[in-house]
């Protein structure tokens, strides 16, 4: 391995430091780290179109959250993506949709997905 390479994967590795020591933190009580994401999620999202049809705002533990927001395939949120799709803000999110990225899946046709900044930033962080 070259040095420019080694270079390169210690400051990646330390540049992950941070989110390595939250994510051990989290191990430590993760029923309560899991609460707290589903609050940060639920919080933000309860004045959205889908938050006010879910009642986002009364939700306090995961069983409303699993008892009040049924699991639901790309076929029962396609009405509320068409929405976005339309130019409506604060569907399924009130954070912008940045883009919709077309995916064929693994069945049926072209899906779209929206992807909001919070969602990268989501995506950098697991990855981290």
């Amino acid at each position: 391995m070259n040095l420019s390479a080694i270079i390169a994967n210690f400051l990646w590795s330390a540049a992950n430091l941070p989110s390595y020591f939250q994510f051990r933190r989290a191990l430590q009580d993760p029923e309560r780290a899991q609460q707290q994401r589903l609050r940060a999620y639920l919080d933000p999202n309860r004045h959205t179109a889908f938050g006010e049809v879910h009642k986002f705002a009364s939700i306090r533990t995961y069983d409303e959250f699993a008892h009040r927001v049924p699991l639901m395939d790309y076929e029962s949120l396609k009405p509320w993506i068409e929405r976005i799709c339309r130019g409506e803000s604060n569907v399924l999110t009130r954070d912008s949709v940045t883009r919709l990225v077309p995916t064929s899946g693994s069945s049926g046709g072209r899906k779209l997905i929206p992807f909001t900044a919070g969602l990268l930033q989501e995506f950098n962080a697991a990855i981290d």
